[in-house]
């Protein structure tokens, strides 16, 4: 992490998705913090799949602990999940979220 104060912590997106960490990595990290400070989240493609879905397991396992989370990215919130092509029309988010549910995270509720 980057830096931590109180309950407070801070990590980069690579730092937390483009490394391997998975569900109980993430689980580890809520009950620890109340709040997690994310910074530089790039846009998202299919490309960058397997970040994606960390990004998404990741925030299904603050929710889960009730861990507030403050971002920083690099596009607007419309722009974070582009299409990897001309012909499609975009990151299908809830294949991703069952990608990452099917496997071991948990399914946030409510939420989308």
């Amino acid at each position: 992490a980057d830096q931590v104060a109180g309950g407070a912590v801070r990590f980069s997106f690579a730092e937390l998705c483009k490394s391997l960490m998975g569900a109980a990595d993430y689980q580890a990290i809520a009950q620890r913090f109340d709040t997690l400070f994310l910074t530089g989240i790039p846009a998202l493609s299919l490309q960058t799949r397997d970040q994606a879905r960390r990004l998404i397991t990741l925030v299904d396992e603050l929710y889960l602990h009730n861990v507030r989370l403050v971002c920083t990215a690099e596009v607007p919130p419309e722009g974070l999940f582009v299409a990897a092509t001309s012909d499609s029309s975009g990151v299908d988010l809830e294949q991703l979220q069952f990608e990452s549910a099917a496997e071991g995270g948990r399914l946030r509720r409510n939420v989308m």
